[in-house]
């Protein structure tokens, strides 16, 4: 199969990005061509319709000129274990792993005893197929979706089509980059005069929070701020505090904010009034002075600053 053209995975698409891959993916297939599977070699593979998530039912289901009684309905569904995030020596920054669940629920109509079964089962065989072989897969891989693991085909009752359902565990990699320079938009904010006052500027990290990480966001000042808040929210430590320290032009300016132990998964959050002042095109970052291990660390948080302009 020829390389994917939808962009890759970014901490910034983690929800888009993998529905438009594996949707390319998926018509790269099922085209109504043939196609060489590994070594079974060359097999036809149907053209179908594809849905993602929510999105409405495509009707009609069997659409005899265009020779397709099929639709695959793709849902991504985010798994409880914590992202990992890793250092690697591809670039400045770190490897981030989440791990995901895709559910490909085949669903059939064709006229004739049998024929909407056959037809489902058809479809799901071939799409666990390529699902299990590395070559079929590689462009995905190389777009951040890797570590397919489909389980069993699981027959769908219902009165309207035949169904089968492939559920596939998988992983999306993409990288974080860290720097003094301010990051994409959703990463880093350049503060003017012309926007409304007061400003929440917010930093967040989907991990667990592991001592000496900085979180994501990098912030720089294009005019002269006063922080005069902060608000931490996160899911809570285990066995220990959490404490995050603000940087300022890179060096620590003595601003602490602690997040106390709690239920597990459960949501704490601090506040803490803040009396510093942010120079025109000095940075601000977070950073975790203290945690627990990652197993027992505070996960998923977000830190919201107030801010408020300077005179010149």
């Amino acid at each position: 199969m020829n390389p994917l053209t939808s962009p890759a995975i970014t901490e910034l698409t983690t929800e888009t990005a993998p529905l438009n891959l594996l949707g390319e993916w998926l018509r790269g297939w099922f085209n109504g061509s043939l196609h060489a599977v590994g070594a079974a070699g060359t097999v036809f593979f149907p053209a179908v319709n594809l849905a993602f998530n929510q999105s409405a039912a495509i009707q009609p289901q069997y659409q005899l000129g265009a020779g397709i009684d099929t639709t695959i309905r793709v849902v991504l569904v985010p798994r409880g274990e914590q992202a990992v995030s890793l250092d690697t020596v591809l670039f400045s920054g770190k490897l981030v792993t989440a791990r995901v669940l895709v559910n490909f629920y085949v669903q059939a109509k064709h006229p004739g005893a049998g024929q909407a079964q056959q037809s489902a089962q058809t479809v799901a065989n071939l799409l666990k197929a390529i699902l299990t072989n590395p070559d079929a897969r590689y462009p995905l891989a190389l777009k951040g979706i890797t570590a397919f693991a489909p389980e069993p085909i699981r027959p769908q009752a219902g009165t309207d089509y035949a169904g089968r359902l492939v559920v596939c565990s998988a992983q999306l990699q993409y990288p974080v980059q860290f720097g003094m320079q301010p990051l994409p938009v959703g990463g880093a904010v350049t503060v003017n005069t012309t926007e409304p006052w007061p400003q929440s500027l917010e930093w967040w990290q989907p991990a667990a929070l592991v001592s000496n990480e900085y979180l994501l966001g990098t912030f720089t000042a294009a005019c002269a701020l006063r922080f005069t808040a902060v608000r931490v929210v996160a899911f809570a430590p285990q066995t220990a505090p959490v404490v995050l320290g603000l940087e300022v032009a890179g060096a620590p300016s003595g601003v602490t904010v602690t997040l106390p132990p709690g239920v597990v998964n459960a949501e704490v959050q601090t506040s803490v009034p803040l009396a510093l002042t942010l120079a025109t095109g000095q940075v601000a970052r977070w950073k975790v002075l203290a945690a627990p291990a990652a197993a027992d660390s505070a996960w998923r948080a977000s830190v919201e600053v107030t801010a408020l302009p300077l005179p010149n």
